[in-house]
């Protein structure tokens, strides 16, 4: 355990603070707690005893111990003026008043110094697993599962429409770090099957279900086999069914908390391996995808690991890395 302090100077003032400064601006470490601390207390109504947990990828997440002995969550990311964020939310609490593993949310979406900032119960973190077909089908039930109970909200919750397809190739990179314009030069390869994918996926209209949009292993929590919390709500869409599962398929086997050491299975999943998970959630909604909608999961899953593939190029323009080339594998496989 850390004073909340030491933890927000390190963050602001470290080897990489940019993130941090982009969620709370032009604030020095002292700053920065104190706020937090306000925030705090006004929320649930007790000081801050030490702090535990943190880590910092689109927002900053602190694990907090009060001083009447409870243990909170802290979650700040940088401002959003469209109010998405604040849907993302209120459907986490709705959804977990509902029954579904979700951390209780304890306070709504409020300012922080320039962040977009709430707080929520800690959570059960459950237990390193091992990523294998029993993992990968939990997964994929378990997200199907969220879909039901969103679908059967009423009135439904409220969450932004996300999709594939925009004027641009690809979005804002999640963090500061992935120079995506200034790497564009020496990214043609990747770029041009990623424009492939995405032609296809201008076909990717119908139904919308809303459900997490950042299905990963570093998201869920395992004990016994089962889900027992999930985490990172703010990805919260709507998108067509086709693209949620394809979503989760290229991304479920990614922890890039604990690192990839802690894991023997590869980050990026095969052909086979995603076409797997995203049958075994058509299986657990009653679906059948037919030959247009399986074209767009093929297109969906392209996209998404290109951009894992953009990524891992703006780190290292010059030598390929195992995202990009299973990219290239998906692209042989699905005629992209």
């Amino acid at each position: 355990m850390r004073r909340l302090e030491d933890t927000a100077r390190d963050l602001l003032e470290g080897d990489e603070p940019e993130q941090a400064r982009r969620v709370f601006g032009p604030h020095n470490g002292a700053e920065v707690a104190a706020a937090i601390e306000s925030f705090v207390e006004a929320a649930v109504g007790s000081s801050i005893a030490h702090c535990g947990f943190d880590y910092v990828s689109v927002g900053v997440t602190l694990e907090l111990e009060l001083s009447d002995g409870r243990t909170v969550v802290f979650k700040a990311a940088p401002h959003d003026p469209s109010g998405k964020r604040g849907d993302a939310i209120a459907t986490q609490s709705r959804l977990a008043a509902h029954g579904f593993p979700a951390p209780a949310v304890l306070s709504p979406l409020t300012r922080c110094l320039q962040a977009d900032a709430y707080l929520m119960s800690r959570g059960d973190r459950g237990v390193q697993v091992r990523y294998g077909a029993d993992v990968l089908v939990e997964m994929a039930q378990t997200l199907a599962r969220l879909v039901d109970m969103a679908a059967a909200i009423e009135p439904p919750p409220d969450a932004p429409v996300r999709g594939y397809v925009s004027e641009r190739l690809w979005p804002t990179p999640h963090a500061v770090i992935f120079d995506i314009e200034g790497t564009r030069e020496t990214a043609g390869a990747i770029d041009a099957i990623a424009s492939r994918a995405r032609d296809r996926l201008a076909d990717a209209g119908g139904h919308l279900v809303l459900a997490h949009g950042d299905w990963s292993l570093q998201n869920v929590a395992f004990r016994d086999g089962k889900i027992v919390c999930v985490f990172d709500w703010d990805s919260m869409a709507l998108m067509p069914e086709p693209l949620i599962a394809a979503s989760a398929a290229a991304f479920h086997q990614q922890d890039w908390v604990r690192t990839p050491k802690a894991y023997a299975h590869d980050f990026y999943p095969g052909p086979d391996v995603a076409l797997a998970f995203v049958d075994a959630y058509a299986v657990a909604r009653g679906l059948s995808w037919d030959h247009r909608e399986r074209r767009l999961v093929e297109a969906a899953l392209v996209h998404r690991l290109g951009y894992q593939a953009r990524c891992e190029h703006a780190l290292d323009p010059v030598h390929k890395g195992p995202a990009q080339a299973r990219l290239q594998r998906f692209a042989d496989a699905f005629d992209l």
